[in-house]
């Protein structure tokens, strides 16, 4: 049976894993906007700490295969999931800058 504590522990592992998670992407994101290293890098720190709240839920005896192996592959699929949005917020705002350029070029152009 589980007690009350470890109750309260596993949803403090769990407010871990969502804020780290959540901080992980934000700095990671600003900093990329930004060009700053050091909010990069300050951004690992975040998503160890995600990795570390998944561990311990994980560890924990509560949970059947089913749910470890489905934490497991969401903390390391969130690993990806800025660098692999910002690339894509990137090439969407490349391709629509293209797209103006061309507009402006053709001579029925109207900027209204």
């Amino acid at each position: 049976m589980i007690q009350g504590v470890e109750v309260l522990y596993l949803i403090g592992a769990g407010l871990v894993f969502i804020a780290g998670a959540g901080l992980y992407a934000l700095l990671y994101a600003y900093g990329k906007i930004k060009g700053s290293i050091l909010l990069q890098r300050s951004s690992y720190l975040f998503a160890l700490a995600m990795l570390g709240g998944v561990a311990y839920i994980v560890a924990h005896p509560a949970f059947d295969t089913f749910w470890k192996s489905l934490l497991t592959v969401c903390g390391l699929t969130y690993l990806f999931i800025p660098k692999s949005m910002l690339w894509v917020m990137e090439r969407v705002h490349l391709r629509e800058e293209e797209e103006r350029k061309k507009e402006k070029h053709n001579p029925f152009y109207t900027n209204y």
